[in-house]
């Protein structure tokens, strides 16, 4: 049974899950761990500020999120090679999370509203609207970014979507941010796995196999 679908979150303790995937990964000699950086919690003001200068109203799993977490940027390497079956090639794995502070979730880096990442130059006008409204929230690897979406009424609940910025695809991952934060837990961020959750094999999956030989689950 594929273990990335099934886990589920007693409690909103995501600095917690945070620092001890920062503490596994230093300790595991089979990883070099590349940045480990975790953001210190935003205080409520702040968020109530974000809140007033946007026009947006988020949900209550996202303050908490900022209340308890703030962002991070962890990336590791592993130090020995697997084989990656779907690639036909033996190569090392890294591992990428990336969670952005709630100010750049909103605007963008650089204030550009995630031009050339979420909607580019060629994009046709009448998708661009759509392609506005979502927030890329885990920037963990360029080529899948996981994303919030602004409802019609400027509100940001924690349904969490995967875009494929080189085509356009979104795809729901009927997923909330205790699940993800769970299963990030489980999966150190290694690379590829939200889409293995979306294909919801039920047997025993390669990136799981990566992940018991490299974590010892």
């Amino acid at each position: 049974m594929v273990k990335l679908i099934f886990h589920r979150m007693a409690q909103k303790n995501y600095h917690t899950i945070l620092t001890n995937i920062v503490s596994e990964l230093k300790n595991n000699a089979a990883i070099k761990v590349v940045d480990s950086f975790i953001e210190e919690p935003l205080v409520d003001a702040l968020i109530t500020m974000v809140e007033m200068d946007t026009g947006l109203s988020f949900g209550q799993s996202i303050k908490e999120l900022y209340v308890y977490a703030g962002s991070c940027n962890i990336h590791w390497v592993s130090k020995i090679e697997f084989l990656l079956v779907e690639q036909g090639v033996s190569s090392q794995v890294e591992g990428h999370i990336q969670i952005l502070d709630l100010p750049t979730v909103v605007h963008g880096p650089d204030g550009n509203s995630w031009k050339n990442v979420t909607w580019f130059d060629h994009t046709e006008p009448d998708k661009i609207k759509d392609l506005k409204k979502l927030l890329p929230f885990d920037l963990g690897k360029a080529e899948e970014v996981i994303c919030l979406k602004i409802n019609e009424k400027n509100f940001v609940d924690d349904d969490l979507f995967l875009l494929t910025p080189s085509t356009g695809k979104l795809t729901d991952l009927n997923t909330r941010l205790p699940e993800y934060f769970k299963n990030l837990e489980y999966s150190k961020g290694i690379e590829g796995w939200q889409l293995q959750m979306l294909r919801g094999l039920q047997k025993q999956s390669p990136i799981d196999d990566i992940i018991n030989e490299l974590f010892k689950k």
